[in-house]
């Protein structure tokens, strides 16, 4: 029969690995989410898990080139009259090849930003093997992924709005029509007989055969400059 003592002795390694954590976030953050997303969004899933079946609420099947490993979450929520709080807690047991490797308690609780997240508190069962390589390189794997997402995402993004100024600057009025070349905007104003005074004050002008002006500003002196006025 196992004490106390020596389930800590166990769990050491564990915690000096960050295993808990790591684990406990990789299940909760993504793996359970596998099923759907290999289905409608690949393009989030790492090529490293083969196969992710959703066997029943919180209880994910993840098939990689190594190993089967089942994970099972579960949480309750207990009443306690003394403190007349409600304390949620939960448990996450995984298993390697059918064989029980690793079980954590978690509690649930708000970060310093008032953000709710699950904690590992403690390590009932810990079996060390390859699977914890495996499942800590996931973990990284997925990290890395993500971060390529969201810079990928930023990218599509800024070009879909470069388009966009594209567009508006192509079908705008003449007034309001500005050609881009590189770091420096010109802007023509017809029929502007006092000088456009930007806030930079970065400006040379021109007078052209219809009475216009042209203007050569910076960007940013333009978006400072919005509300300047142009009178005849």
């Amino acid at each position: 029969m196992s004490s106390p003592e020596n389930n800590t002795r166990r769990a050491f390694p564990a915690w000096e690995r960050q295993i808990p954590e790591a684990v406990l976030e990789l299940y909760l953050d993504s793996l359970r989410f596998y099923p759907k997303w290999q289905k409608m969004y690949p393009s989030y899933t790492l090529p490293e898990v083969q196969l992710a079946t959703e066997l029943a609420y919180n209880v994910t099947q993840i098939k990689t080139r190594r190993a089967e490993y089942i994970f099972t979450f579960n949480q309750r929520t207990t009443s306690i009259d003394e403190i007349a709080e409600v304390v949620t807690t939960g448990e996450l047991q995984l298993l390697c090849d059918n064989t029980l490797v690793l079980k954590l308690g978690t509690s649930y609780s708000c970060d310093e930003k008032n953000k709710p997240e699950w904690l590992p508190r403690s390590v009932e069962i810990f079996v060390d093997g390859e699977w914890v390589d495996e499942l800590l390189d996931l973990a990284s794997r997925h990290k890395e992924h993500e971060r390529n997402r969201v810079k990928l995402a930023t990218v599509e993004r800024l070009k879909d709005i470069e388009e966009v100024e594209k567009l508006r600057g192509k079908f705008a009025p003449p007034a309001a029509r500005c050609r881009c070349s590189g770091h420096i905007r010109t802007i023509y104003m017809p029929g502007a007989s006092r000088r456009y005074r930007p806030a930079s004050g970065e400006y040379i002008r021109r007078a052209d055969s219809a009475g216009g002006y042209y203007g050569t500003i910076k960007p940013r002196s333009i978006h400072r400059s919005i509300n300047a006025t142009f009178r005849s």
